[in-house]
């Protein structure tokens, strides 16, 4: 009976996926799968196993990583939310960028960068840090910077007065298949604000490249999406 009843349900499977175009079955190969799938003696599936590709290690003692990119010859830059912005080299050896702003409290600080799509042309980079406003409050800014010779030159705000705390500080960054970049924001630990368009806490962030806002912009302003809690993770 149960032998059966598999039986029966296995071709209402095979029916409806072929109903659908999933799959399109001969009436004998139809029970030949069948008998496969339900028979004691089946042959057991082969299962092709990935290559593990080899993992070795780049760079170690890094202060709270929070970011990274490569770049064009190879170089990886990496954002230690401290406040440094590191170049690691293809032999392992390393140049540390002390930036002035970034202030290291809680989960702010130093934390997205990302390169301009033509970076190789114009050597941009991004960065997102937590700057310190008054003596008891921070806001999250994104810089562009120039990039060469492990110098960072020519800064720019691309965007200010995004609200910061000891928490929920947002800060990854992406340029988008239309060239704009966006940005994440956390709502500070202050929810009602990702709900205020007026903030720009708790939001997705979509700007041109040079700080401008896009004339398809669904609220005339920086803002794209808006409601979040705190995004930190953004493809």
């Amino acid at each position: 009976m149960a032998y059966n009843i598999k039986i029966l349900i296995v071709g209402a499977i095979i029916i409806i996926l072929g109903a659908v175009g999933v799959i399109s079955l001969k009436k004998d190969s139809k029970t030949e799968i069948i008998n496969k799938i339900v028979s004691p003696t089946a042959s057991p599936a082969v299962i092709k196993k990935t290559e593990v590709p080899a993992v070795s290690i780049i760079a170690s003692n890094l202060n709270i990583p929070w970011d990274l990119a490569f770049l064009p010859e190879g170089d990886l830059l990496v954002t230690e939310r401290g406040g440094n912005l590191v170049q690691i080299k293809k032999d392992g050896s390393k140049i540390v960028v002390k930036l002035p702003h970034p202030v290291p409290k809680g989960e702010g600080g130093l934390l997205g960068i990302v390169l301009h799509p033509k970076f190789s042309e114009n050597h941009l980079l991004y960065l997102y840090m937590t700057t310190q406003e008054s003596s008891t409050g921070t806001k999250n800014t994104v810089f562009r910077y120039v990039f060469n010779d492990g110098k960072l030159e020519n800064e720019k705000i691309i965007i200010k007065n995004i609200p910061g705390a000891l928490y929920h500080d947002g800060g990854r960054m992406e340029f988008g298949p239309d060239g704009l970049l966006y940005i994440t924001t956390g709502d500070a630990q202050i929810s009602t604000i990702a709900q205020d368009l007026k903030s720009l806490g708790g939001k997705i962030l979509r700007l041109n490249d040079d700080g401008t806002i896009p004339k398809d912009n669904p609220f005339s302003t920086a803002v794209y999406s808006y409601g979040h809690r705190n995004p930190q993770g953004l493809a």
